[in-house]
C-alpha cells in the first residue's frame, strides 16, 4: 500500500537541520524550497509534481539541507528506505531519472552561487 500525505499552502514537509528518515515523491502541487542565508530564509528552489524532494539527506543520511513548504495543496508519496529500494529494484530507468535530477538541481545551485 503506497502511504501518501495532504498538506496545504505554507506546511511545511521538511524542515532545515531535521534528521531524515524518507524522501517524498510530489504526485500533485507545488513546493518551494528555502534555506537559511545570513539569517534570514530565502527561495532557492522550486519542486514541481512528479519531482522527488528530500533525496539528498535521505540518500546520505545527513540532516536535512534546506526547507520545504507548499505553495499550492499538495499530495506526496513517502518513501522508506525498503520501500526505496524495493522501488528502484524493480524500475532501473527510473534510478537514472533521479541521478539526473540530482546533477540538475547541483548545477542549478552552482549556477546561483555564481551570481
Amino acid at each position: 500500500m503506497r502511504e501518501t500525505i495532504h498538506i496545504i499552502p505554507g506546511e511545511a514537509i521538511i524542515n532545515e537541520g531535521e534528521e531524515s528518515n524518507c524522501m517524498y515523491l510530489l504526485k500533485e502541487g507545488t513546493l518551494a524550497v528555502f534555506k537559511k542565508i545570513d539569517g534570514e530564509e530565502k527561495q532557492i528552489g522550486t519542486i514541481y509534481s512528479g519531482e522527488f524532494v528530500g533525496e539528498v539527506s535521505f540518500l546520505d543520511k545527513g540532516k536535512r539541507c534546506a526547507t520545504v513548504k507548499a505553495i499550492t495543496d499538495c499530495e506526496l508519496e513517502i518513501f522508506d528506505a525498503q520501500k526505496f529500494n524495493e522501488f528502484i529494484d524493480s524500475r532501473p530507468k527510473w534510478l537514472q531519472s533521479m541521478m539526473k535530477t540530482l546533477a540538475d538541481r547541483l548545477r542549478s545551485t552552482n549556477e546561483k552561487i555564481k551570481v
